[in-house]
């Protein structure tokens, strides 16, 4: 159920991404979907930046991939340092 607690922890570097599924969802002209893989690869590219720029890059790549947005996009990203 939603009321599960879990813990973790994340080691320096590590880098824990949160999005909404308006930017897994979002389709270009050929009504392809910028899934979870092409989000995984964005993150990855974009690792050794800081958290504000990762967000900047992988929202910039979300932005050039659809066409049209129609559902809101939303990251939250956490980085150990």
């Amino acid at each position: 159920g939603l009321n599960k607690n879990h813990s973790f922890f994340l080691n320096t570097g590590d880098i824990l991404l949160t999005y909404t599924d308006g930017c897994t969802e979002a389709m270009n002209h050929n009504h392809e979907q910028f899934d979870v893989h092409k989000l995984c690869q964005s993150l990855i590219k974009n690792s050794g930046l800081p958290v504000e720029k990762i967000k900047e890059r992988i929202l910039g790549e979300i932005m050039g991939w659809m066409c049209e947005q129609k559902d809101d996009l939303s990251l939250v990203i956490f980085k150990k340092i």
